[in-house]
């Protein structure tokens, strides 16, 4: 599938104390994850609800400023 045209800003994520750019980078990195891991004809409701569950799975998780780029694996896989 296409690369996500959803995309985070350091101003769309909220106060990370001052690592609002690193939280932005890595929602973008799992959300990039997500729609490389589908294919075009996956169902786009689903998809939709997975790119809307990561905000709630990670958008006030501190883990979200280490996460690496096996966890985000994991991650996708799981959700996919």
């Amino acid at each position: 599938m296409k690369p996500s045209s959803i995309k985070a800003t350091s101003h769309s994520v909220g106060d990370w104390n001052g690592q609002e750019e690193l939280a932005a980078s890595n929602i973008n990195r799992i959300y990039d994850a997500i729609y490389a891991a589908v294919d075009d004809d996956y169902d786009t409701d689903k998809l939709a609800q997975i790119i809307h569950d990561v905000w709630d799975d990670y958008g006030s998780d501190e883990k979200l400023l280490t996460i690496t780029d096996n966890e985000i694996e994991g991650y996708v896989e799981r959700v996919i």
